[in-house]
C-alpha cells in the first residue's frame, strides 16, 4: 500500500511553505521517522522541523481515512508517537515570533499545553474541532470556542456546537464558525487512504489572516 504524508497542520504547513510563508508544524514521530520517508516529505517541502520531537520506541502515528453516506470523513487512527503519555512542555522559542497557532487534534494534554502556550505569548488561536471530546472536553472546548480568533467545523462538529451551546451569548456574538472549508493543501499532499496524523501548526500568518 502507499503513504499518503499530512494530516490537518502537517498539511496547513505543507502548503504554506510551497506559497513562501513560514509555518512550523509542532508535533512527536517515532522511530521510523526516516524510514518511512516522512521526514524527506517535510524536507523536500521545506516545513521547519524544529517543533518536531523523536520518541526512538514509539511508531509514527497513522490513520485510514472512511467517508460516510453524508460525505462525512471517519477516522480511524494509531496516535503512536502523538499518544498523550508522551506528552511534554513546550519550548517557549516556538512560540516567541509566531502570529498564529493552529489546533486540530492531538491529545487534551498536548491540546492544553499549546493553547496554554499561544496564550502566553499572545499568538492567536484557529481552532479546528474534530468532534473528539477525549481532546475536547466540554470545558476546554467551551474556552477554545470562546478564545479561538477563527474556527472550523463541518457540518456534523457545528451542530455539536449549536446542541451544546445554543442560546449562549458567546456562540450568539463573538463567534464566527467557518464550515464547508476547502482546505489550504495541494493534490499531492492530500490523504485519501493512510496518514502521519499531526499536532498543532505555528505560522507568520498575517497574510492569511488578511485573506480570511
Amino acid at each position: 500500500s502507499k503513504i499518503f504524508y499530512g494530516g490537518c497542520s502537517v498539511n496547513i504547513a505543507y502548503a504554506l511553505c510551497r506559497l513562501g510563508m513560514k509555518a512550523m508544524p509542532v508535533l512527536r514521530v517515532g522511530g521510523d521517522y526516516e524510514s518511512n520517508g516522512f521526514k524527506k516529505f517535510l524536507e523536500e517541502g521545506n516545513v521547519p522541523q524544529d517543533g518536531i520531537t523523536q520518541i526512538a520506541e514509539e511508531a509514527t502515528s497513522v490513520c485510514y481515512l472512511l467517508q460516510d453516506n453524508n460525505n462525512d470523513h471517519i477516522t480511524i487512527f494509531y496516535p503512536g508517537a502523538m499518544d498523550g503519555r508522551y506528552a511534554q512542555k513546550m519550548k517557549d522559542s516556538l512560540f516567541e515570533t509566531a502570529k498564529l497557532g493552529v489546533i486540530t487534534v492531538a491529545s487534551r494534554p498536548d491540546n492544553e499545553e499549546f493553547f496554554a502556550k499561544c496564550k502566553k505569548h499572545h499568538v492567536p488561536v484557529v481552532f479546528g474541532m474534530k468532534d473528539d471530546f477525549d481532546a475536547f472536553p466540554e470545558p476546554f472546548l467551551k474556552q477554545l470556542l470562546t478564545e479561538s480568533k477563527i474556527i472550523f467545523t463541518n457540518e456534523v462538529e457545528c451542530e455539536i456546537i449549536e446542541k451544546l451551546f445554543f442560546g449562549s451569548c458567546f456562540v450568539q456574538s463573538t463567534i464566527r464558525i467557518v464550515h464547508r472549508c476547502v482546505p489550504l493543501v495541494e493534490k499531492e499532499t492530500h490523504t485519501n487512504l493512510v496518514r502521519s496524523e499531526i499536532c498543532q501548526c505555528l505560522t507568520d500568518g498575517n497574510e492569511v489572516l488578511k485573506r480570511l
